[in-house]
């Protein structure tokens, strides 16, 4: 066991050799000396020695490796967007790679969607199993009924709007057990809604612990005694030996507004979108037109 130890210890590396290699490791943006002496140099250079080919450039954050996994660089006067946050030209570029070589090939598209390590974009692709239909063809319809439509029924087919004869058993009658669950849930949904309005007009927080502060006045009334301090001034110990103080809470006015911010949560996601069925447009004909053509409501009589 000892043997096993000693060799599972020199397998392990220990935290302190983690964070000397991850500080060995090299990092793409110079340090911040660095990039001081390089600016008070680069300050020094006369215009044209600037604009030479063989002066050094400072460094500007151009991709999300220069960032080296942190922050911006204040004392860098560009617009920086590390981990690409705040980013508005990211749907520009996304927009660009995938509808830049639509001419070419499928293999030129796809090498136009991926990013090499360090870019300033980066982008996702979602990947949904393939299903089949009866047929044997894929059916491509399950990319519309996941989401908010999972528990919905989606017509997204064309012989959905096919008209057919209805069999027996779907013209059939609800049994008994059927319209009693029918009716139950239908009678738990009015109930959810009329306790939602309901809860909304009676008062709540801040409303509540002010009109409770009006009731039980007598239990709440406390009397202390007490000893007044004989170094206090206008002390007289004949006139008043002992003290005695009512407490009684302070009333608030149920009425006055909450004193803290009412702050609007942020809305949920919308629902996803449904294909619209309908038939293929057709030409109107000029029959058709003149029925259709609405006369201005201006009159011509003179």
């Amino acid at each position: 066991t000892a043997a096993a130890n000693l060799q599972l210890a020199t397998v392990s590396p220990s935290k302190q050799q983690q964070r000397q290699s991850q500080l060995q490791r090299p990092r793409r943006a110079p340090s911040y000396e660095q990039r001081c002496k390089a600016a008070s140099g680069f300050a020094k250079l006369s215009p044209a020695q600037r604009k030479s080919s063989g002066a050094k450039k400072l460094f500007v954050p151009r991709s999300t490796a220069d960032f080296d996994d942190g922050g911006a660089f204040p004392e860098i006067h560009v617009a920086q967007y590390p981990k690409n946050m705040g980013n508005p030209h990211l749907n520009k570029r996304r927009n660009g790679a995938g509808g830049g070589n639509a001419i070419g090939n499928g293999k030129d598209k796809k090498n136009s969607m991926t990013q090499s390590l360090g870019s300033s974009t980066s982008t996702t692709q979602a990947i949904v199993n393939v299903e089949i239909d009866s047929s044997g063809n894929k059916d491509f319809t399950s990319l519309i009924k996941g989401g908010t439509n999972s528990d919905k029924k989606v017509y997204a087919s064309h012989s959905d709007l096919k008209g057919y004869t209805p069999s027996s058993t779907e013209l059939a009658a609800p049994s008994h057990s059927e319209e009693k669950d029918a009716a139950a849930k239908t009678q738990a949904a009015i109930d959810s809604l009329l306790a939602s309005k309901v809860a909304l007009s009676k008062p709540s927080g801040s409303a509540l612990e002010a009109a409770a502060t009006s009731m039980n006045q007598e239990d709440k009334t406390q009397f202390i005694s007490y000893t007044p301090n004989p170094n206090a001034p206008g002390y007289n110990a004949a006139a008043a030996p002992k003290r005695m103080i009512q407490m009684v809470p302070a009333q608030l006015d149920p009425m006055m507004p909450p004193k803290h911010k009412h702050e609007k949560a942020p809305p949920g996601p919308a629902d996803d979108f449904t294909p619209v069925l309908h038939a293929p447009p057709e030409k109107l004909s000029k029959e058709e037109r003149e029925s259709w053509n609405i006369p201005a409501c201006i009159s011509n009589w003179k």
